[in-house]
């Protein structure tokens, strides 16, 4: 679990309410070997940027969703929906397979899955 101290989610915010913090920090490895010793099999993450462009950056990640909302935001500093090192090149870009694509009321929900490399 990622928190801003001080803040009600921080983990001492969170602990007081009786949830159980696996770690308070950025240990994201740490955090998915607990969770794997315990039986967990899925896991949703849901959040900004930073941690999404550190899963995407570790590959850590089996399964995407994005919503798109029909607005258009714009600017220099608009955030991205994936932060991290990214790709240099397009080449280098991280490719999704068997992709779906559906509307939800007015947004749009795609779904896809990192290329399998096949080794060999």
């Amino acid at each position: 679990m990622f928190t801003q101290a001080g803040s009600p989610t921080s983990a001492s915010g969170l602990q007081s309410r009786g949830v159980e913090v696996i770690s308070d920090e950025l240990e994201l490895v740490h955090v998915l070997d607990e969770l794997g010793k315990r039986s967990i099999q899925s896991l949703l993450v849901e959040g900004g940027s930073t941690l999404a462009g550190f899963l995407v950056d570790a590959r850590l990640i089996n399964k995407f969703t994005f919503f798109i909302a029909p607005m258009i935001i714009g600017g220099d500093d608009a955030p991205s929906a994936i932060g991290g090192a990214g790709a240099e090149k397009i080449a280098e870009a991280l490719q999704l397979e068997n992709t779906h694509v559906q509307q939800r009321g007015r947004d749009i929900e795609v779904t896809g899955y990192p290329e399998s490399k096949d080794e060999g």
